[in-house]
């Protein structure tokens, strides 16, 4: 997974750093779940 940020003139209220974070905890999640790390 490779995640790209803008350039931080057009990103004035961190909004691209945010949606990465969100998208890498997603994936973890994904990812655990997968491996079995997580039950339900």
């Amino acid at each position: 997974m490779d995640v790209v940020e803008v350039a931080p003139s057009y990103n004035s209220i961190y909004i691209t750093a945010l949606a990465e974070v969100a998208l890498c905890l997603e994936m973890l999640h994904i990812w655990t779940e997968g491996k079995g790390l997580i039950k339900k």
